[in-house]
């Protein structure tokens, strides 16, 4: 899919666009939001486009929420992009993955491997060369950082890593327990050390996950509604069935 759509906060310098067919392994936040220069002529590309960088992303997040809104074909295709975090599970597991080494004597029976995938932690000695399991390391506090860590992809783009903080963010908030903290999530990821700036990216990502979120939940009420309607639809009466012709009496015999 290709769309093109307005920016909202700098129109006389950028356009902007989704397209579903772009990748480029440096871009760093995702492949498929392009920017390009249309010096004042609305829509009108005069440059090669290149990936959404940081200093445009909350203007580019929000003008394309605003696009969404007419759009429930751009909607539509976005909506697993966004919807893209965690599990609570998965979050509570990582959480709860914590070395402990230092409080053991012996460090080789210490030691201990955990699978991000499986949600298991394990002391069986053969998982050091399991690759699905890592070993608990020093690292591994139950902290904010220690969760990100251990459950981001290696090579997860700009996008999946604010949207799995965030949800790391949302869970800390919820948890009454002294000593936790988490800043906001462009301030956690290092993206910019602005309050302003981190607010304004928290709207723009909150924005386009509203918007994918209402189509998903409108299209699921359609849905709901027209099954509904099948199902209580008045069933049509059946058809008589074919009368007979009635025999004709045999002839008396002469």
């Amino acid at each position: 899919m290709f769309r093109k759509f307005k920016s909202l906060g700098k129109s006389n310098e950028f356009g902007y666009s989704y397209d579903s067919q772009q990748w480029d392994s440096r871009a760093p936040i995702e492949s498929t939001f392009r920017v390009f220069h249309n010096y004042g002529d609305g829509l009108t590309a005069h440059s090669p486009d290149w990936s959404a960088q940081l200093e445009q992303l909350a203007d580019f997040l929000m003008s394309l929420a605003e696009a969404m809104r007419g759009d429930d074909e751009l909607a539509q295709a976005l909506v697993f992009t966004f919807a893209r975090r965690p599990s609570l599970k998965e979050i509570e597991f990582a959480a709860s993955v914590i070395y402990k080494g230092h409080e053991e004597k012996d460090w080789l029976k210490s030691r201990r491997w955990f699978s991000a995938k499986e949600l298991k932690v394990s002391k069986a000695p053969s998982k050091e060369h399991d690759k699905r399991y890592e070993e608990v390391c020093e690292v591994h506090d139950g902290s904010p950082n220690s969760i990100f860590r251990i459950l981001i992809g290696e090579y997860s783009s700009g996008l999946v890593k604010y949207l799995y903080a965030d949800a790391i963010r949302d869970w800390v908030l919820a948890q009454d327990r002294d000593g936790m903290y988490m800043p906001l999530t462009a301030e956690f990821l290092k993206w910019t050390d602005d309050r302003d700036t981190a607010r304004q990216l928290r709207d723009a990502f909150e924005a386009c996950k509203n918007v994918t979120e209402s189509y998903r939940l409108r299209m699921a009420t359609e849905s709901a509604i027209e099954n509904y309607r099948r199902m209580t639809a008045p069933k049509p009466e059946p058809e008589p069935a074919p009368q007979q012709e009635p025999q004709a009496a045999p002839e008396e015999a002469a």
